[in-house]
């Protein structure tokens, strides 16, 4: 089955999965992120979640995440466009404690790297894998949020970790990010600021702004700047 099938029937059956199962309020979530950096690398993402029981906030949570990354680099001064798709199905359980809450999450990931052209020693590749995460949210004083994410990929052995807290000022949320990525040889670290704008209806825009660097082998010499965008909807 070619990338484009695949991709498409995934999504398709997620879609017609979710449509199937009854309707409850706060149960349905959808989040759309679109990232640029100072290297020309852009990542777009779509995760489509959905609760078994009244809330996202609480018990089993169903999830679907679709996502495609492209980054440039030079190979023996042949410039070099690479791609990662990734398609994940996992299941989640969300925990929570007073003002707090911890979610689980485990499933399956598929992924494919290409490079155009494809050039020594450079090699297509693609696999399936497993994938867990846990996500730790809690309120914080003064009208604050705070939010720490690990997770870790075997395909490609992807780690992943980010934090943030934010507070209200003047009706948006505004604070501090980090977050520090490794797949296989390469590494990327960020620093940044994040604003959450509540738009009403259970939907909400974020905009952050990052410093990063990254770079293979230890040798984090490349300004991997970015701005992100991201959407959610709940409902």
């Amino acid at each position: 089955m070619t990338r484009s099938i695949r991709t498409s029937a995934v999504v398709a059956a997620m879609a017609l999965g979710v449509s199937a199962l009854p309707a409850h309020a706060n149960e349905t979530e959808i989040i759309g992120i679109f990232n640029s950096a100072e290297n020309d690398s852009t990542y777009v993402s779509a995760s489509l979640r959905y609760s078994f029981g009244d809330s996202l906030d609480s018990g089993l949570i169903l999830r679907g995440d679709i996502a495609r990354g492209n980054y440039g680099f030079n190979v023996g001064g042949t410039s070099v466009d690479g791609t990662i798709d990734t398609l994940r199905l996992l299941l989640g359980y969300a925990i929570p404690f007073g003002d707090n809450k911890l979610t689980f999450w485990g499933g399956v990931s598929s992924r494919e790297r290409t490079h155009s052209p494809l050039v020594a020693p450079l090699v297509d590749e693609d696999g399936v894998g497993g994938f867990a995460a846990i996500e730790y949210d809690a309120v914080l004083p003064g009208q604050g949020n705070f939010s720490a994410l690990a997770e870790y990929d075997s395909v490609f052995h992807t780690t992943y970790t980010s934090a943030y807290a934010v507070w209200e000022v003047g009706g948006v949320m505004v604070g501090p990010t980090a977050n520090l990525l490794w797949e296989d040889d390469y590494e990327r670290r960020a620093l940044g600021l994040r604003v959450q704008a509540p738009l009403g209806n259970g939907l909400e825009l974020v905009l952050t702004g990052a410093w990063a660097e990254g770079g293979s082998n230890g040798n984090l010499d490349v300004d991997s700047s970015y701005i992100e965008l991201q959407f959610s909807s709940r409902f």
